[in-house]
């Protein structure tokens, strides 16, 4: 599933008012201690995270998965999840994919999924 541009932007343009409201009071209470702003922003923008497979679901443990509604259960579908993420925040563009779980049946099918929401992968966590 992949969120429209129209959407976010229609859901942003609600929310821009308030936004530029605590925006501006924040700007301007790190204007007043003298910090660079605009490097702020910059090192903000640039920060990305790489969202691990397993964090995609309700989660378990050793003795058994706590597993509710809407929860991912294939690696095309935390794919699918971590580009939505990405779509959202644009601070997500990688997955880190947790092993023997999600090893991919044909990996460069895979590879074409993620590509195609803007991800790439990151470190591989293994259950040894």
């Amino acid at each position: 599933m992949k969120i429209s541009r129209d959407q976010i932007e229609s859901f942003n343009r609600s929310q821009l008012p308030q936004h530029d409201e605590a925006f501006n009071f924040f700007y301007s209470r790190l204007e007043r201690r003298g910090l660079d702003i605009e490097l702020l922003l910059k090192k903000l923008s640039s920060f990305q995270v790489a969202v691990p497979s397993w964090a995609l679901g309700a989660g378990g443990t050793r003795f058994g998965r706590f597993s509710i509604g809407g929860e991912p259960r294939t690696l095309e579908e935390k794919i699918s999840d971590a580009g939505i993420l990405h779509q959202l925040t644009k601070s997500t563009d990688a997955i880190s994919l947790h092993i023997p779980w999600d090893i991919p049946t044909n990996a460069a099918a895979i590879r074409d999924l993620a590509l195609g929401y803007g991800l790439g992968f990151d470190a591989m966590n293994s259950n040894t």
